[in-house]
């Protein structure tokens, strides 16, 4: 199966932002792995979505961690 690559605009509609506020991502050190095709940005949806993963906050581990302190 071929990779898919998103577009700026393709990849902020798939995260709910802006294109603007992907873009501030896209220049920060640890932002989604891009592709440049002269002024193009392509971004693969697999790793799109491996940049999100990292992103994942636990609520319920937090959580538990803050009532320990307290215990």
């Amino acid at each position: 199966m071929a990779d898919k690559f998103l577009s700026v605009k393709e990849a902020a509609a798939t995260l709910g932002i802006s294109r603007r506020t992907l873009l501030n991502y896209l220049k920060k050190p640890g932002g989604p792995v891009f592709y440049r095709l002269d002024k193009k940005i392509l971004i693969r949806e697999v790793d799109l979505n491996t940049w999100m993963e990292r992103r994942k906050v636990d609520l319920d581990a937090i959580v538990a961690r803050a009532l320990d302190e307290f215990i």
